[in-house]
C-alpha cells in the first residue's frame, strides 16, 4: 500500500480521474518535477518536491467552480501545481495568488502556467506567506484559501484568515493527516501538532462546517456558515 489507500484502488482512482485536460502535458513535467528529474545537459538535477496530485486537484477545482470563486490565495505553491488546478476553477476572469520563499519556483511556475495556457490569471508573492496573505488581505477577502506551507504554523494561517470568511468562502488544507502522524498521541512534534492544532480549531468553530477527507494525506475542507 502506498499511503492511505490500497495500491490496486489508488490505481483505479487515478484511471478515473486522469481523463486529458487544458495543458496536460505540462502538468505532466510538473509531476515530472516532483519526482525529481535526473541531470540533463549538464544542468544540475531538479529535487524531488512534495505536490498535492492529481486527485487532490480534482477537489481543487470542483470547489473552485462550486463557490462561484474569482481570487484564490494560496498561503504555499511551490512551482504551481496546484495553482494550475485553481486556474481552471477561477476561469480566464479569475486570479489565483502564489506564494513562496524561493524565486525558483516562483519562475518554474510562471513557465509551466504560461505554457498551460494561463498566462493572465496569477499574482506571485516572493517572500514568507503569512507577510503577503496579511497584505492581500488588507485590501479585501479572498473566496477560496489553500494552506499548504509551514505545518507548525497552520494554527496562525487559520486565526489570520478566519475573521475575513465571508459566508460561502472555503478553507482548504493539505497534509491533515501527516502520513498518521497526527492520530498517534505521543507524537508531539511541532508539525503535527500545528496540524492537529489547525483541525480542532476548525472542527469546533460553530461558524463553519469542517470535514477532513482521507484523500492522499488528508485535505481538510471548511466552509464559512
Amino acid at each position: 500500500m502506498s499511503g492511505f489507500v490500497a495500491d490496486e484502488i489508488q490505481a483505479y482512482i487515478d484511471r478515473l480521474v486522469r481523463r486529458p485536460v487544458e495543458g496536460e502535458t505540462v502538468l505532466r513535467e510538473m509531476e515530472q518535477r516532483a519526482q525529481g528529474r535526473p541531470a540533463e545537459g549538464g544542468k544540475p538535477a531538479v529535487r524531488r518536491f512534495p505536490i498535492i496530485g492529481a486527485e487532490v486537484g480534482a477537489i481543487l477545482e470542483i470547489l473552485a467552480r462550486s463557490r462561484g470563486a474569482r481570487r484564490v490565495f494560496e498561503v504555499g505553491s511551490g512551482f504551481g501545481y496546484s495553482a494550475y488546478f485553481f486556474a481552471r476553477g477561477v476561469g480566464p476572469q479569475g486570479e489565483v495568488h502564489l506564494t513562496d520563499f524561493e524565486q525558483e519556483n516562483l519562475g518554474a511556475a510562471r513557465d509551466y502556467l504560461g505554457r498551460a495556457g494561463f498566462k493572465t490569471r496569477f499574482v506571485f508573492h516572493a517572500g514568507d506567506a503569512m507577510q503577503s496573505l496579511r497584505g492581500e488581505l488588507a485590501k479585501g477577502p479572498f473566496d477560496v484559501y489553500l494552506v499548504d506551507a509551514d505545518k507548525h504554523r497552520y494554527p496562525l494561517y487559520w486565526q489570520t484568515i478566519r475573521p475575513m470568511l465571508r459566508p460561502g468562502d472555503l478553507v482548504i488544507a493539505d497534509n491533515l493527516l501527516w502520513s498518521g502522524a497526527v492520530a498517534d498521541p505521543e507524537d508531539e512534534d511541532a508539525d503535527t501538532v500545528g496540524l492537529r492544532r489547525f483541525a480542532e480549531l476548525a472542527s469546533k468553530d460553530d461558524g463553519v462546517r469542517f470535514t477532513l477527507l482521507p484523500v492522499r494525506d488528508g485535505v481538510g475542507v471548511a466552509l464559512k456558515l
